[in-house]
């Protein structure tokens, strides 16, 4: 996770009504950070307020003093205020942890339990057609059970299915029956989209469904991070982002553990951090449910925000900076992969050689501590190592005495 830190500049309260404004009468506010400077003046000369191009100068200068800001922020705003750790709120964080962990793993069992009861209601429907046991031809079924949340009649089914059948050849295969419904999404979309563009949305549906369904999951968990990314570039929505999407221990908001665990400002931070998420995802996918894994995705991020947080209380000398970022939950997946698949061998990079993934894990676990150990901050290495933790426990502890035993509660009902 990646520090940062907020402000935000505002315009001048008086406006300049022409170029010959005394320098007596200017007001300005001031650039607010919600904790802890409050101000920070912006300083002019008097021979620049008297050129004849003073309000772009002053905007030039205004910019200058920002930037001089954004550099010394961090270290003014520890030493102007050395008590902001009394300032922390440890109940709300912890409430909204514990209670977002159990909500999550509760209704990601209630989903998965309920998948599985369809998935038994549907082998057991006497004369029921398999679409999972290989490939058949969309177009060579006369009679077929159409999804009622898509068609309200067998007429309109049909409709659907003539219009398909123009689009690709009538031998069509699928994968399986979402396959087959979203190639029917597309075929009744509205006439006038180009054919051109239903053809290539064709080409999208059979692509993502030919990807193996835990590559989807890690690329649906990709997308959804670069979708905030690219509202960070959007500069009319930075101070928002700021706020929702950093977790800051002096903001009072708990949600922004979750958030800010999605959200990436710098490029380089999100293709590191989606690379790792995309190797590592599969092969946790092979051994749990998709549900169990979003829960444990997500619980592993709101936990290594915590101990994130919890941590500036343990160690006052921290400077109290905002975080983002996925490697909590990330060092949480790398953990559990280095559990459950202990002799697989990783690469790195620019590396011509690969190595023990529990010797990786190793050394960069080793070097997080090394880090805490020696008070330097280069990353926010106590949520690397609160995800590690997570990790650890979810793999030894909390799969057989949580997801278990809550899939059994759903099962039993």
């Amino acid at each position: 996770m990646q520090n940062l830190f907020r402000l935000q500049l505002f315009r001048s309260t008086n406006l300049l009504k022409n170029t010959r404004t005394p320098v007596s009468t200017l007001k300005f506010k001031t650039i607010n950070l919600e904790s802890p400077i409050r101000k920070y003046s912006l300083q002019a000369n008097r021979h620049i307020l008297r050129s004849p191009q003073s309000p772009q100068i002053l905007k030039q200068l205004a910019n200058a003093n920002f930037k001089r800001f954004y550099r010394e922020a961090p270290r003014s705003r520890f030493e102007q205020n050395p008590f902001l750790h009394n300032r922390i709120d440890v109940t709300k964080p912890i409430l909204f942890a514990v209670g977002f962990m159990t909500g999550i793993t509760l209704l990601c069992a209630y989903i998965c339990d309920r998948r599985r009861r369809e998935q038994m209601e549907k082998a057991n429907v006497e004369n029921s057609r398999s679409i999972f046991g290989g490939w058949q031809g969309l177009m060579s079924w006369n009679q077929v059970e159409y999804d009622e949340t898509l068609f309200s009649s067998e007429e309109e089914y049909t409709r659907a299915v003539q219009k398909l059948s123009r689009l690709v050849p009538g031998s069509r295969a699928f994968y399986d029956e979402d396959h087959k419904n979203a190639l029917l999404r597309i075929a009744i979309l509205p006439d006038w989209v180009p054919v051109f563009g239903k053809e290539m949305l064709i080409i999208a549906a059979d692509t993502w469904y030919g990807t193996p369904k835990a590559k989807r999951v890690a690329y649906s968990l990709v997308a959804i991070n670069i979708g905030v990314f690219l509202l960070w570039k959007i500069p009319r929505l930075h101070y928002s982002m700021m706020r929702r999407f950093t977790h800051d221990p002096l903001s009072g908001k708990s949600y922004t553990m979750l958030t800010s665990a999605f959200s990436h400002k710098d490029l380089w931070h999100l293709v590191f951090n989606m690379m790792a998420l995309a190797s590592f995802t599969p092969a946790m996918l092979s051994i749990m449910p998709t549900e169990e894994f979003m829960a444990f995705y997500a619980s592993s991020a709101v936990f290594s925000s915590l101990i994130s947080h919890l941590s500036y209380l343990a160690v006052r000398s921290r400077v109290i900076l905002p975080s983002l970022g996925a490697s909590g939950a990330l060092y949480a997946v790398l953990v559990a992969t280095a559990l459950c698949f202990p002799d697989v061998k990783v690469s790195v990079m620019f590396l011509p050689f690969a190595f023990n993934i529990s010797s990786a894990v190793y050394s960069i676990v080793g070097f997080d501590i090394l880090m805490v150990l020696l008070r330097k901050s280069i990353f926010d290495h106590y949520a690397h190592l609160g995800g590690a933790l997570f990790g650890y426990l979810y793999i030894n502890y909390l799969h057989d005495i949580v997801w278990i035993n809550t899939l059994k509660m759903f099962s039993e009902r």
